[in-house]
């Protein structure tokens, strides 16, 4: 028999984990672009203000790259499907 919805939803403190993880790896990555860019050496805000786009064109690109490979899936892109291979947007 197939397992119940229950046993197949991974534990919230294991995505809780996952997901840390990924924001801390996120933010790590924006502070080395941010210093590779030469930001680091000119104050605090524009030090700060090099981190927050890095870090908001990380997310940004990996939401598209994922996007455009099928990494969130066919409903998480907002389609449905329609009578075998047809997809409409919602």
């Amino acid at each position: 028999m197939g397992k119940h919805a229950h046993q197949m939803i991974p534990s919230t403190d294991f995505v809780r984990g996952i997901f840390l993880f990924d924001a801390m790896a996120t933010a790590i990555t924006a502070w080395l672009l941010a210093c590779a860019g030469g930001h680091g050496r000119h104050g605090f805000l524009e030090a700060g203000l090099a981190w927050l786009w890095s870090f908001i064109a990380l997310v940004a690109g990996t939401g598209a790259l994922l996007g455009i490979i099928g990494g969130f899936g066919i409903t998480g892109m907002g389609y449905s499907v329609d009578s075998g291979s047809h997809y409409r947007l919602w």
